[in-house]
């Protein structure tokens, strides 16, 4: 009795043993499986990704070929001719030139105070511009007188008479002739209330 229990226990401990190696042997096959299977699957991973990134790079390197090489229809404008403005001179009026007295001239003054004509005379007659000067003859006077013109044809001048001072205004018409008025003048170059006045005209001599 004693001899069958050991036996049987010798039997058990000899299955017990037995087995054991054999599941240790296939632990490692199904490790070894796993680890086989893994880097193939990272090979054909990388490949995959590989083979994707050259198909992306070749795709986009025909297309932007494709792209250079096409024309793009669109048409360049050229720049628009602006017409350059000319500016043109414009003539400026030259100022008016003072009118050209003659050397001498004769005509009539009538003292209206009096009512008596009698003639009148300018020799000698100087002009620079519009400065005036030469010999006067009337009212049985003689002097001096000294005066100006204008652009306007206007004349003024004055007589120093020994016996008075006269003041004559007037302007040079269209047919040259000088015509106008005058008085006798006081030492403020106020016509005299008292003192002679009236009309003048002249003829340049040339024209006589």
């Amino acid at each position: 009795m004693g001899t069958s229990e050991a036996s049987s226990e010798v039997s058990e401990n000899t299955e017990e043993t037995s087995s054991q190696p054999l599941q240790e042997q296939q632990l490692p096959d199904g490790l070894s499986r796993k680890s086989f299977l893994f880097p193939v699957f990272l090979v054909f991973l990388v490949l995959l990704l590989i083979v994707g990134i050259g198909a992306s790079f070749w795709g986009f390197t025909i297309i932007g070929g494709n792209h250079e090489a096409t024309p793009t229809g669109r048409t360049t404008s050229s720049p628009i001719a602006h017409p350059t403005p000319t500016v043109t001179a414009t003539a400026t009026s030259a100022p008016n030139s003072y009118p050209h007295l003659a050397a001498s001239y004769s005509g009539t003054i009538d003292d209206l105070q009096a009512n008596v004509p009698s003639p009148m005379t300018l020799s000698q007659v100087w002009q620079n511009d519009g400065h005036i000067s030469g010999s006067f003859s009337a009212l049985q006077m003689s002097g001096t007188y000294n005066g100006y013109l204008d652009t306007a044809k206007h004349i003024y001048f004055t007589v120093a008479a020994s016996s008075a001072t006269l003041s004559f205004t007037g302007a040079v018409q269209a047919d040259g002739k000088l015509a106008g008025t005058f008085c006798q003048i006081d030492q403020r170059a106020s016509c005299m209330s008292n003192g002679i006045f009236g009309v003048w005209e002249l003829t340049s001599d040339k024209e006589c």
